[in-house]
């Protein structure tokens, strides 16, 4: 059972040599855990941001949504058949070109034109500047 003092060094350098490999694998593999980690971190910035930008998106979706929407209220109040005093007023632009064999012949009357532009301006200055405002706030990035 007693072993000589060469064999005794020989596996005392065996162990030294493990323990050190052994050292040096835990060193590389907390190295691999940590990149992991890095790497699992940066992904979900990235999906984070990519979240971000489609909730930016669907903001102004449906901001140019409710100017829309909007516009097409006026236009569907106008397009019914209520009477509501503009179409007592025939006087319009094309009072003077209305031809001689169709004497009945009425264009749109200024109200209705003062209407439709007030309409269609009103909407895109509101687009333009609920889009400038979410620009200012941070939702639009360009």
């Amino acid at each position: 059972l007693l072993a000589g003092v060469g064999d005794l060094e020989v596996v005392k350098d065996l162990v030294d040599s493990h323990c050190f490999l052994m050292e040096a694998l835990g060193v590389h593999l907390r190295s691999l855990v940590e990149a992991m980690d890095n790497t699992k971190a940066e992904l979900q910035l990235r999906v984070a941001s990519s979240q971000n930008r489609l909730l930016r998106a669907e903001v102004g979706f449906v901001m140019a949504m409710f100017w829309l929407a909007a516009a097409g209220l006026v236009a569907g109040g106008y397009g019914m058949n209520l009477h509501n005093g503009s179409e007592w007023q025939t006087a319009g632009p094309f009072d003077a070109l209305k031809p001689s064999h169709r004497p009945n012949f009425d264009g749109p009357s200024w109200v209705a034109l003062e209407v439709i532009w007030g309409t269609t301006i009103g909407s895109a200055f509101g687009a333009v500047l609920m889009a400038v405002g979410l620009y200012h706030y941070g939702v639009f990035i360009w």
